[in-house]
């Protein structure tokens, strides 16, 4: 028995029908979709005269890396001006970012990201520091916030600002007729700039993508190596006075009525304690040192004075470290 066809026969084509519609199909004509001409996305060294070889297009990664580190400085210190920051900013813009985009990003990783950078933090003025970082493109902070040679050096004197700086900062942070007059008058002048740098770096995201520690490089103030290293200690128990120990002064913290944004100034007063206190650790063993040394040497300072600063200075950083872990 012949089964029947699942397809009956006037549903199925002809061959004419096939021929027909297999012919009309040929004719069709699909034309492609255009692309846009985007740029290549490729970083290529090309020479400005096509022409000539360039050799140096030719050399691997590793070695152009070589070839920048000789030509890039290893230690940049910069010390604004009080009248013209310009030539600051002209120290990070070297001739190779202009060469091309590959030599650009490769010199910016290595120029912003391990290069020895130290600021001069004159009277905590973040002005000229925060116009310089405006210089610096924004595809280019992130190899700034990789680099961990970045550091504030701190000087021993504060410098009092004019008068009408010392207005302002009296008016922001508290009543400048409710002060003392005399050396606490001072003492909240200095903690009002202070407050102001500290503020400053808790509010901009920029410096709180930045990694920097604080310098007190101090050189050498006498022969005696030993009367030397105290005389280092005593200047940096000096700086702490003015710059940290304000904030343990209940004068000044009673007359702190305005602007008073602990949590914002904590993470910057920490970062600065712990750098003071190291160097002043550092300091303390190399005089020790020279004590098991030089035991007959003579020295201008005496055994008890030594202590005695010492014993000081631990109570006041305890005291100090107590009093910001608490905001």
């Amino acid at each position: 028995m012949i089964a029947a066809p699942a397809t009956p026969g006037y549903a199925r084509p002809t061959a004419a029908w096939k021929a027909r519609i297999t012919s009309e199909r040929s004719r069709v004509q699909y034309t492609a979709r255009p692309r846009p001409k985007r740029p290549s996305r490729l970083l290529l060294i090309r020479p400005h005269d096509p022409s000539r070889p360039c050799y140096f297009s030719c050399l691997p990664r590793e070695l152009r890396l070589q070839v920048y580190e000789y030509i890039l400085p290893q230690y940049l210190f910069l010390a604004p001006s009080r009248h013209d920051n310009r030539w600051m900013k002209e120290r990070f813009k070297p001739a190779l970012l202009h060469v091309c985009g590959l030599v650009r990003l490769e010199v910016a990783a290595l120029l912003y990201g391990s290069t020895h950078i130290t600021y001069y933090l004159s009277s905590f003025q973040f002005r000229p520091f925060g116009e310089w970082l405006t210089t610096i493109p924004k595809e280019h902070v992130t190899y700034l916030a990789k680099n961990r040679n970045l550091k504030m050096y701190l000087d021993e004197d504060i410098f009092e600002p004019v008068m009408k700086d010392m207005v302002e900062l009296c008016e922001r942070f508290g009543n400048r007729y409710l002060i003392p007059k005399g050396d606490s008058y001072k003492q909240f002048i200095k903690f009002c700039q202070l407050a102001r740098w500290t503020q400053w770096c808790g509010d901009h995201s920029i410096s709180k993508k930045l990694h920097w520690n604080y310098s007190f490089e101090l050189g050498p103030r006498s022969d005696d190596w030993e009367e030397d290293m105290f005389l280092i200690l005593k200047s940096l128990h000096s700086r702490f006075d003015s710059y940290l120990w304000t904030i343990a002064n209940p004068t000044i913290q009673n007359a702190w009525k305005r602007d008073v944004r602990k949590r914002t100034m904590k993470r910057e007063l920490q970062k600065m304690l712990e750098s003071i206190d190291k160097a002043w650790m550092a300091h303390c063993r190399g005089l020790e040192n020279l004590q098991g040394v030089y035991k007959h040497a003579r020295s201008g300072y005496s055994r008890c004075a030594y202590d005695s600063l010492r014993d000081e200075w631990a109570t006041k950083v305890a005291n100090v470290r107590e009093i910001i872990s608490s905001w």
